[in-house]
């Protein structure tokens, strides 16, 4: 197999004498045509397919047929790696892009057919298609574009075809654009040298132009939580309980040690009794009630009959000094000192799919007061226990909202693996194979995709978070605090934090990535350009700050009057508070095109 490559007048003439090259030496006394040229850079993730965890499909890149190819078994003109498509009804969709209301993108490729397999002498014809996406994930338009014929040299070689395509404006309702490349032929085909960038200005869904987002957190339960509540405790349930419960302490502090380092913000979602100092006066919560729901099959509690016994019945009615495996009220001052954020695991560890929806509006105002009387903000975030979103009604749904809950995480997931199953169940929330938040449909609430970082899972749970960040995507590593307790567990938490960190992730925590999700979907962008300068109007309409929020410029900016420019990477930066507008001036050189 054999490498093409345009970064000499020595290899494309090369290329030239053995019929394989006229186009590229067009392209090069025609820069105007280079698909990187025409994009004017590029900002889709992983457009290189150099991110590809299984070393097949790249990362974040969905379809039918196709794979990454090299020089050993394929024909590569740019980088290292080529995609391939094999036949007609092969195709590759690209990662998402934030679609801007209004703005147009810009997609360049180059396109081969393999010279050793070509079935057609008249040539192969491939197809692009632009799929515009809402907040629930749907496609709500697709734009198929003409398809075009890939071409051959005046000797009746195959040769490397530009294809450039300028979008139709994004409709209002599209949060995400992404690009499908279609093989209208058996031929098989490479695809090299792609790039897409918006016509304009594109606003970054991350801080500083970081890759992507990952949030690091912990279900953090003391004895009374998940442990005496367990699906799987064995025939001594308190015994069991206890020693979780004082496993998650030391938890707690090993899970802040590896945070320190790094100075990362992780997401805590803690139960009711991680707030308390004890229960010598024996309060009861919620009535003191007892579930009947806790028979429900097919998850059945095996070593306790919740349904006959008062879910908080195994209260030892001590203190933190006495009982400390089932108190964590001292706990709380520590994580506030190093500025974590304390979120919902429900005040009582409920099955919420299973519990009538009073009970969790009874839970969610026991937790919320029992917060604020700690000095801590109201939840804004929920993490299902048991992952028990299955269930849920829209009676549950607008109890949480009425609660102040805006986001979600462990809830079900659509995978690889429930794909096999042939799982077909509306309360898979989050589909695994796009790794972006997820608007709840019908209402404001959004899911945010998550993974559960062990040793048994930390394979795949790592795997999963190369596709997020080569996807340019969203991904939340989680565990229990009394699973960070052995140094196996320590480990790979330490490995997924390092992973994060080495690839310039935006970490933060949970609410932070769904608030600033929400807030960048309010963002109004006018533009006004001359010959020297554009006049940029930026407005956030929401009530969510927007620090370090990145434009990616023009390749001709030389300058702006606010911010930190940026000009290696044609970026700016600068904070937008909520509810507030800027006025930015951006200096071109000489003789700019106009700037859609």
């Amino acid at each position: 197999m054999q490498r093409f490559r345009q970064s000499s007048i020595f290899i494309m003439l090369t290329m030239a004498l053995f019929g394989l090259g006229g186009l590229l030496i067009a392209q090069w006394l025609r820069p105007d045509r280079s698909p990187r040229t025409w994009t004017g850079g590029n900002i889709l993730a992983n457009a290189d397919w150099r991110s590809a965890a299984d070393n097949g499909i790249p990362d974040g890149w969905s379809g039918n047929g196709l794979k990454r190819a090299d020089t050993t078994n394929g024909y590569v003109l740019d980088d290292s790696y080529s995609l391939q498509l094999y036949g007609v009804n092969s195709f590759a969709r690209s990662p998402r892009l934030t679609a801007q209301t209004g703005q147009r993108y810009r997609l360049g490729f180059q396109a081969l057919i393999d010279p050793g397999t070509q079935r057609s002498s008249v040539g192969a014809q491939i197809q692009v298609w632009v799929h515009w996406i809402d907040t629930v994930g749907d496609d709500i338009r697709l734009d198929k574009q003409t398809p075009v014929l890939l071409g051959f040299d005046s000797k009746g070689d195959p040769t490397w075809t530009p294809l450039l395509v300028e979008t139709e404006p994004s409709p209002s309702q599209a949060a995400w654009v992404a690009i499908s490349i279609h093989a209208l032929s058996d031929d098989t085909i490479y695809l090299d040298n792609l790039s897409m960038a918006a016509a304009g200005i594109y606003i970054e869904p991350y801080p500083q132009g970081a890759v992507a987002a990952v949030s690091f957190s912990v279900d953090w339960e003391t004895a009374m939580g998940g442990a005496i509540h367990s699906l799987s405790l064995p025939t001594d349930a308190i015994s069991s309980a206890t020693s979780l419960g004082l496993q998650a302490r030391q938890g707690t502090h090993n899970l802040l040690d590896l945070f320190a380092p790094h100075r990362i913000r992780g997401t805590w979602f803690g139960n009711g009794y991680n707030f308390l100092f004890g229960n010598q006066e024996r309060r009861t919560w919620m009535g003191d009630p007892t579930f009947a729901w806790a028979a429900s099959t097919p998850r059945r509690w095996q070593t306790i009959d919740w349904s006959q016994t008062p879910w908080f019945s195994h209260d030892p009615y001590g203190t933190v000094e006495s009982d400390p495996a089932w108190y964590f009220g001292d706990l709380l001052a520590p994580l506030q000192a190093a500025q974590q954020t304390i979120e919902s695991h429900t005040f009582s560890h409920m099955y919420v799919g299973f519990a009538q929806a009073n009970e969790l509006a009874s839970d969610s105002s026991e937790w919320h007061d029992l917060a604020i009387s700690q000095g801590l903000a109201p939840a804004s975030s929920l993490a299902f226990p048991y992952g028990g979103s299955d269930g849920v009604t829209e009676a549950h749904w607008q109890t949480l909202r009425s609660a102040g809950i805006r986001t979600v995480v462990r809830t079900r997931v659509l995978d690889a693996t429930n794909i096999q199953r042939g799982l077909n169940d509306r309360h898979l929330l989050i589909d695994r194979r796009w790794w972006q938040p997820r608007q709840l449909p019908g209402h404001d609430l959004v899911a945010l995709p998550d993974v559960y970082l062990t040793p048994q899972t930390a394979l795949t749970a790592t795997t999963y978070l190369q596709q997020a960040m080569a996807s340019g995507g969203v991904i939340d590593m989680y565990a229990h605090n009394y699973e960070i307790y052995n140094p196996a567990q320590i480990a790979v938490w330490q490995t997924a934090i390092q992973q994060a960190v080495a690839a310039q992730a935006w970490i933060a925590t949970v609410p932070e990535i769904a608030d600033r999700w929400r807030a960048l979907k309010s963002i109004q962008l006018t533009i006004e350009q001359t010959p020297e300068q554009l006049q940029i109007r930026l407005a956030n309409q929401s009530r969510f700050d927007l620090a370090q929020l990145s434009l990616r410029l023009p390749a001709e900016s030389t300058g702006s009057d606010k911010g930190s420019f940026d000009q290696a990477h044609h970026r700016l930066i600068l904070d937008l508070p909520a509810n507030s507008a800027e006025e930015i001036t951006i200096w071109l050189k000489p003789s700019t095109p106009h700037v859609p």
